[in-house]
């Protein structure tokens, strides 16, 4: 395979992999075994190994593509057939 026929592909890498979705609660410092502390800040931010690999190679100048699937199960609420081991699409 020739240099030419690398730059004429769409992407550099690809990663494929499971997205998963990270909770982040920002604390005042880290609490004492036993207790409970409230949180200042809370977020929820797109994540995963490979998410996150694709991210840094592009910020490496890469061109990435990323497969994986969207969607699912419920963060919040009842669970529903598709938070069932094997449900929903």
């Amino acid at each position: 395979m020739s240099p030419d026929d690398l730059s004429a592909r769409p992407f550099d890498v690809i990663g494929v992999g499971t997205n998963t979705l990270d909770l982040i609660a920002v604390i005042d410092g880290y609490p004492e075994p036993d207790t409970k502390v409230q949180f200042q800040e809370f977020d929820i931010q797109g994540g995963g190994v490979v998410a996150t690999a694709m991210a840094t190679c592009a910020r490496l100048g890469l061109r990435t593509r990323d497969v994986g699937k969207v969607g699912g199960r419920r963060l919040l609420g009842p669970p529903g057939p598709a938070d069932s081991l094997g449900g929903g699409n």
